[in-house]
């Protein structure tokens, strides 16, 4: 039996605290760059979800737009 090594999956969405650690910023900053639009956020359940690439977007690791994101 082949034994594959696992490969690291990244979220899809990730809730608002998870997305100001990973950019470390606070929540207020957070919640400021979602209401000027600088960050796209879906409310799921009673949660407000960030795409996770799109924080990736923000930070400059990626080169998609937000538009592709929101899209998506």
């Amino acid at each position: 039996m082949r034994v594959f090594p696992r490969q690291r999956v990244d979220p899809v969405l990730v809730t608002k605290e998870s997305a100001a650690e990973l950019l470390s910023v606070d929540l207020a900053t957070l919640d400021r760059l979602i209401e000027v639009g600088e960050l796209p956020a879906k409310p799921v359940g009673g949660k407000v979800l960030i795409p996770y690439r799109s924080l990736l977007i923000y930070a400059g690791v990626a080169r998609w737009r937000f538009q592709e994101v929101v899209d998506a």
